[in-house]
């Protein structure tokens, strides 16, 4: 059939160039999910019927949608993205560069090209192509305002990947009412600028409300507390796992600095109390021990004792016993650790290893 771009209403939105080429694509698309669902056809002959049509109509939007969600579904991520990729592109290339969207989200083909534009997003990631991401990301969310491939998500982290620092604080700023993991993201950026107080008293924060994404992050993975989900601000498990397993896992992880200081963090005193404090709560709502009210006024004082000053008294430098200098807690965590791995390694092993 293939498409054509117009602009009806205000909005843009895709049209078939022959309607009667159109409709008999459809059916035949419609066979063929009939047929997987009634187990006539494996999943790869399917995918080689798709691969066929978009073969014949390379703008053919809904096989490109259908095949890449097929894929996903059988774990084949990337045999999915090059579809995805593909189809992006080539849309791409009837809309005019100077529109900048919305567009129609009523029509089917636009709901199948965003969702291989989402596709193209995460493949530029994967890719480390941060920037294309970012204006990739820009773009999406110009013709979807509603979001609803959840683009909003890694902007802050592509915005830091990208050294848009302001940007992207600017960003998770606006998305800390929403989504708590932000904090980790913000409390990285005052990391990049040696504020060390600020980034203590960010993540102490996101160690309250978005608490699985530390232990996912440290490798202490924890099944989720259902005493957690009673009380006042529940975290989201999930939404915790999403980040780790985006960006978020990327930046904290791949900085020594980022990395040491979030470990050293997690173990305080302060830190575990915070959340021992939060848990202790969800448990008296959990058994109607406390209102509502009550629940909440518990959970701003404890937010507010989260603060500067505390932080301040934690990130204070500390002397190295058997050096004499002076060290910030988390450099001394980390040299603690490496002197103890070398003082644990068998001498045994050592000259074993040098015979050979």
């Amino acid at each position: 059939m293939s498409l054509i771009f117009q602009v009806v209403s205000g909005l843009g939105t895709f049209l078939p160039e022959d309607p009667k080429a159109a409709e008999q694509q459809r059916d035949q698309l419609r066979q063929i999910v009939a047929q997987a669902e009634d187990g006539e056809q494996s999943p790869k002959k399917i995918i080689r019927a798709i691969k066929n049509m978009i073969g014949k109509d390379p703008l053919f939007l809904r096989g490109y949608a259908l095949a890449g969600e097929i894929l996903g579904n059988a774990g084949e991520d990337d045999k999915a993205s090059e579809l995805y990729v593909k189809g992006c592109r080539a849309t791409l290339k009837i809309i005019p560069e100077t529109y900048q969207g919305p567009l129609d989200l009523d029509n089917a083909d636009v709901q199948c090209f965003l969702s291989c534009h989402a596709g193209y997003v995460e493949a530029l990631v994967a890719k480390g192509d941060y920037a294309a991401a970012l204006e990739a990301s820009h773009r999406q969310l110009a013709f979807d305002p509603d979001d609803q491939f959840d683009r909003r998500r890694e902007l802050g982290e592509l915005s830091i990947m990208t050294g848009r620092l302001d940007e992207a604080e600017s960003i998770l700023n606006a998305q800390l009412e929403e989504r708590a993991t932000a904090w980790y993201s913000l409390a990285y950026l005052a990391l990049q600028n040696h504020d060390f107080v600020t980034a203590a008293t960010r993540l102490r924060r996101a160690f309250v409300l978005a608490p699985y994404a530390v232990d996912f992050l440290t490798g202490r993975l924890t099944a989720p507390n259902i005493f957690w989900e009673q009380g006042p601000r529940a975290p989201e498990p999930h939404d915790d796992l999403l980040y780790v397993e985006m960006l978020g896992g990327d930046l904290w992880s791949e900085n020594k600095t980022a990395s040491e200081f979030i470990i050293w963090l997690s173990q305080t005193a302060s830190a575990l109390g915070e959340r021992s404090a939060m848990v202790s709560l969800s448990e008296r709502c959990f058994v109607d021990e406390i209102s509502d009210e009550e629940a909440e006024m518990e959970f701003r004082a404890l937010w507010a004792s989260i603060d500067a000053d505390s932080s301040t008294r934690l990130t204070r430098r500390v002397r190295d016993p058997r050096e004499g200098r002076e060290l910030y807690p988390w450099e001394m965590l980390a040299l603690d650790q490496a002197r103890s791995m070398e003082e644990d390694q068998d001498p045994d092993e050592e000259a074993d290893d040098d015979e050979d």
